[in-house]
């Protein structure tokens, strides 16, 4: 699957340093019917050592889209690290759409949570093009 470029969300840097329910939500922009990748985790370390995946639910879909968490071997884009074990949660606005959306996704690492809201901007036009995940 091809999505937008966008940065995103480490999981495993949220997990480690739980965010407050008061917390701002983190602000990014789609495009109608283009996937927008918000959080990624793999089963690798900055060093390429094994570490702990963390867990990832959606808690709220959006009003004007779908969120899914996608499971597969993904490369850390911070290292040259081989592709390890892991997911991204993407966010697929529903095409024709435009205005504001949001999503909560909690991000579970031993035991310890985190919930992340996120907003976003959704505006009617062609996707940027796509890079992989």
């Amino acid at each position: 699957m091809r999505f937008s470029v966008t940065p995103v969300v480490m999981a495993a840097a949220l997990a480690a340093a739980p965010f407050a329910a008061s917390a701002e939500p983190q602000r990014l922009e789609a495009v109608a019917g283009a996937p927008l990748a918000l959080l990624a985790e793999t089963s690798v370390d900055v060093e390429c050592m094994e570490a702990m995946l963390a867990e990832a639910h959606v808690l709220m879909q959006p009003a004007h889209g779908e969120v899914s968490v996608r499971s597969g071997r993904l490369r850390r884009a911070d290292t040259n690290c081989p592709a390890a074990p892991g997911y991204v949660v993407v966010y697929l606005p529903d095409a024709g759409y435009s205005g504001l959306d949001t999503v909560s996704v909690q991000v579970i690492r031993e035991g310890r949570s985190s919930t992340l809201e996120f907003e976003i901007l959704v505006a009617e036009g062609e996707a940027l093009p796509p890079g992989d995940i």
